[in-house]
């Protein structure tokens, strides 16, 4: 089993982050709670990595793991919240918004991200993020 003890910059950056209620963060993020450079920022999110205390959901953006994952870390996210830092701006929406919702009983596993930008699918734990390119005067009313 990996050794899980935290260095003082990984137990400050980690109860920062816990005590903002930011379980998704982005290693821009961790370079401003830890006011260093970008080789430090990232050598640090690697070693967490490694030890499971986060888990890396894309270039620069993690997901900081709850207690509950236990030394494994074993852990489902709801990926909604996931979504919120996928892109920006962005909005959930098409079948998943409507299974949000409650308007159907079906769900999926496709998360359906509407944005102006362009992104390529991506997929993280069971759920696959589905991204649809809007035009500026389609992207309204969120």
């Amino acid at each position: 089993m990996e050794k899980r003890s935290l260095g003082s910059l990984e137990s400050f950056l980690i109860s920062s982050l816990s005590t903002k209620n930011e379980f998704v963060f982005t290693a821009l993020e961790a370079k401003k709670i830890l006011k260093t450079n970008e080789f430090s920022v990232n050598r640090l999110l690697f070693r967490l990595t490694k030890k499971k205390w986060i888990e890396r959901i894309e270039k620069g953006k993690y997901l900081l793991l709850p207690l509950e994952a236990g030394p494994e870390g074993i852990y489902n996210v709801n990926p909604f919240i996931v979504a919120q830092k996928l892109v920006n701006p962005y909005h959930v929406g098409f079948w998943s918004a409507l299974n949000y919702h409650g308007f159907t009983e079906q769900p999926s596993n496709t998360i359906f991200i509407a944005s102006i930008k362009q992104k390529k699918e991506l997929e993280f734990q069971s759920a696959k993020f589905k991204f649809v390119k809007l035009k500026k005067n389609a992207f309204f009313g969120f």
